[in-house]
């Protein structure tokens, strides 16, 4: 990592890593195995990176402008860890996948509102996600059943926007923000559509809003957060286990709450409620999200 202070007002810092992966296998082959040892005797090497430049205009206005690689590496299962096999379907991982490699572009502007003692965040960005694999998506035949084995399914590219406010007014604080996201997904024509288990177009919602208003004095604090996220769809297996398929979903807000009380330095007593306006709500393709009230008690020592 380096840090360089060019002028007063204009910094870059920058971090640089690198991943080696170095695969191999010893051991028997199950029966009608697709694969030898030898072909685990690889190694990748991958790079990431953060870049930042900032430029302090003035006391109120910063300017960022973000570039970062990031590398995703399969984990030891779907690398061939695991093997499961049955008379009808069997299930391996395939030491040839690739890294996801993920590049993101981004410029953010910072600006100070004194009057008001709050502050202001935007941003805009752009991101590249590669080689992007799955769990399913391959399938190798053999003279007994065929192998489903994770692959790499393809590419997606996203772009939006950001903008926040959040400041302290006396005894309240508060914020404000909202992020728009719209996703392409280029997959394989056989994992399109959510007919496997990775979906960014149709699952990512295109526009979310986070609300928080809290007020402490003294013992006691209160906090209320709303949060609203537009309709979308969502992943199911199909019956049977063959593959995937979108369900819609609506969009819906959710409404959180916490009141607490300090009696000293050492103990703290809250009550929370997560979804507090809905006995039940469907906010994934899974089961629904029901109300739930919590007590807690803390002591500091």
């Amino acid at each position: 990592m380096w840090d360089w202070s060019i002028t007063h007002s204009f910094t870059v810092t920058s971090a640089a890593r690198i991943d080696k992966l170095m695969l191999a296998r010893s051991g028997s082959e199950p029966p009608n195995y697709p694969f030898t040892n030898s072909d685990w005797n690889q190694t990748s090497t991958e790079n990431s990176f953060n870049l930042g430049l900032v430029w302090q205009l003035d006391n109120v206005d910063v300017i960022r402008a973000l570039l970062a690689r990031g590398v995703l590496t399969p984990n030891l299962v779907e690398l061939g860890a695991l093997v499961v096999q049955s008379p009808f379907l069997n299930l391996t991982g395939i030491p040839s996948l690739n890294p996801t490699d993920v590049k993101n572009y981004e410029l953010d502007w910072d600006h100070q509102i004194t009057q008001l003692h709050a502050q202001f965040r935007g941003s805009v960005f752009y991101q590249e996600t590669a080689n992007i694999f799955d769990v399913s998506g391959g399938l190798i035949p053999t003279s007994g059943a065929p192998y489903s084995t994770p692959a790499n399914i393809g590419t997606s590219y996203a772009h939006g926007f950001t903008a926040a406010l959040k400041g302290v007014i006396y005894d309240w604080r508060w914020g404000v923000n909202y992020r728009f996201e719209e996703i392409g997904d280029r997959f394989l024509p056989n994992v399109q559509d959510g007919t496997q288990f990775t979906d960014y177009e149709h699952t990512t919602p295109k526009h979310l809003v986070n609300l928080n208003v809290g007020w402490a004095l003294r013992n006691w604090e209160i906090d209320g957060f709303a949060r609203y996220q537009s309709a979308r769809e969502g992943v199911l297996p199909v019956a049977g286990g063959a593959g995937t398929m979108l369900v819609p979903l609506s969009g819906y807000v959710a409404i959180d709450g916490r009141v607490a009380y300090q009696l000293n330095r050492a103990w703290t007593f809250a009550v929370s409620g997560q979804n507090i306006t809905h006995a039940q709500q469907r906010q994934t393709a899974g089961a629904e999200v029901e109300r739930q009230l919590m007590g807690s008690v803390t002591f500091k020592y």
